[in-house]
């Protein structure tokens, strides 16, 4: 390489901004030792500039789960590649006597890089595993036991530019009463009550989570499922800023009482609902008009099932209930992500405008199941993981 006017040669001679353009290709563990490498490399590398854009190039990636041997439990992350063959990378686990990561059920939300955990009844982790960091958020007290806890959803919370927190959205049931309460990854404050619903639904037992996990869109939190949704017949929103409560109504096509058969998911930054119909059409339905909550039908595709799986191929033997649409995420640029399976599991590009299939990638080995979760590395520092953890909460093994 030819030497620079300075006098330098070879990665020297490179300037500032051509060597975060390469260092930001780098997956994430990479990146990390790269910062050992000099003081100038650390400094590209954790400028707030070099993560946001290292962070946009890291692939999507669904979170798996498995069991092995007595009681040992690992969660892994696959990537959702149709370029080639999907191998899971395991982010962290526990043996049977080592109870350092919650039941992989229990991995609840994944924003930003940051993973959410159940760890005891009203006690909830939260951890990065690409920088292996990871703290506990408030507990609730002093609530007297017997309570239980049903998370609704995680949000960033930014009413300023240059500051935000991470909160997590619950139901707290107590004896007779009932109540919607934040944690916050902000100080130390003992999670408060949220006063936006008067008093939240009955629930029939915390272990059934009646809430899906939330769209969110302009600061408001969307769930189709919720406790409300089988006697009101509409979506429940969350405003993160005012933290009232409305409900919405749902698109005129739908799928009667089955859950599995209408997703809800952000589309082109609009709020859309698809709804399985039959074995492989698919409708997609746009709120394009937000303010006035009106539903406009923007694709209706054949989605036929996957060819491939595990290697293998489809027979006549694998039934319409084998194939079911087990979540859909927004790809960009007008295509979809769509997850498929039930003894199997594939993951396909579908381009919405051009009703085609982009690729189809086989998933999640004998043994693996889908937590549903999308992950995307993220290298950015949080001040949060600076606080103590918990005294009563083993320490997560990361892989």
């Amino acid at each position: 390489m030819s030497t620079t006017a300075a006098g330098g040669s070879g990665v020297d001679a490179l300037c500032d901004n051509v060597l975060a353009s390469i260092l930001a290709r780098l997956p994430s563990t990479s990146v990390l030792r790269c910062r050992a490498v000099c003081r100038s490399w650390r400094r590209i590398t954790t400028a707030r500039s070099f993560l946001v854009n290292h962070v946009t190039r890291r692939p999507l990636q669904i979170l798996t789960r498995s069991v092995y041997g007595y009681g040992g439990r690992e969660v892994s992350a696959t990537p959702l590649s149709v370029a080639g063959d999907a191998h899971p990378t395991r982010l962290f686990h526990r043996t049977r006597h080592e109870p350092s990561v919650a039941r992989s059920s229990d991995v609840l939300y994944s924003l930003d890089g940051l993973l959410v955990v159940s760890k005891l009844p009203g006690l909830f982790g939260i951890c990065n595993p690409s920088t292996r960091q990871w703290a506990t958020l408030p507990a609730l007290a002093p609530e007297p036991r017997p309570f239980d806890v049903v998370t609704c959803g995680f949000y960033f919370y930014s009413p300023h530019t240059s500051s935000g927190e991470y909160r997590l959205l619950c139901q707290v049931r107590h004896k007779y009463e009932r109540y919607y309460c934040i944690f916050s990854t902000a100080g130390d404050a003992l999670p408060r009550r949220c006063h936006g619903r008067q008093r939240p639904p009955r629930l029939t037992t915390s272990a059934s989570l009646p809430y899906s996990v939330p769209v969110s869109r302009r600061g408001v939190l969307h769930w189709l499922v919720h406790p409300e949704d089988a006697f009101t017949g509409m979506m429940l929103a969350f405003d993160t800023a005012s933290e009232a409560f409305r409900l919405m109504p749902r698109p005129p096509e739908w799928a009667g009482d089955d859950t599995r058969k209408r997703k809800l998911l952000e589309l082109d930054g609009e709020l859309a609902v698809a709804v399985e119909k039959g074995v492989s059409t698919l409708a997609v339905w746009e709120l394009r008009d937000y303010e006035a909550e009106v539903w406009t039908l923007r694709y209706r595709v054949e989605v036929p099932p996957p060819s491939s799986i595990f290697g293998g191929t489809t027979t006549d033997n694998h039934t319409s209930v084998e194939w079911y649409i087990s979540w859909i995420f927004s790809a960009g640029d007008g295509a979809i992500l769509i997850g498929q399976g039930y003894h199997g599991f594939a993951a396909r590009l579908y381009d919405l405008r051009e009703k085609r299939i982009r690729g189809e990638v086989s998933l999640l080995p004998r043994g693996q199941q889908p937590a549903f979760l999308v992950f995307r590395e993220s290298l950015v520092s949080h001040g949060f993981f600076d606080l103590p953890p918990n005294s009563e909460v083993a320490h997560i093994k990361f892989n």
